[in-house]
C-alpha cells in the first residue's frame, strides 16, 4: 500500500493550524492559508470557527496570505 493514498488533497497543502498558548487561559488556533484565492477559504475556516462558538478575528498579511485567530472563552 502506498503511503501516497493517505495524502490529503493539494487544497490543503497551503493551510496550516497553529495552537498559541501565550495565555494559558485562553489558547488561539490559528488557521494560516497561504495560497490564490486565500480570502474565500478564510471566509469558510471564519464561518466553521463562529458556527462553533469560538471568537475570530482576521490577520491580512497580502492578498494570498490570510490568518484566522480562534478563541473560545
Amino acid at each position: 500500500m502506498s503511503l501516497r493514498r493517505y495524502r490529503q488533497p493539494d487544497e490543503f497543502k497551503h493551510i496550516s493550524l497553529v495552537i498559541g498558548n501565550s495565555d494559558a487561559g485562553h489558547p488561539t488556533l490559528i488557521v494560516h492559508v497561504d495560497r490564490e484565492a486565500a480570502e474565500s477559504l478564510a471566509d469558510r475556516a471564519d464561518e466553521f470557527l463562529r458556527k462553533h462558538g469560538a471568537r475570530t478575528e482576521r490577520e491580512r498579511h497580502s492578498a494570498t496570505d490570510v490568518r484566522v485567530l480562534a478563541t473560545v472563552d
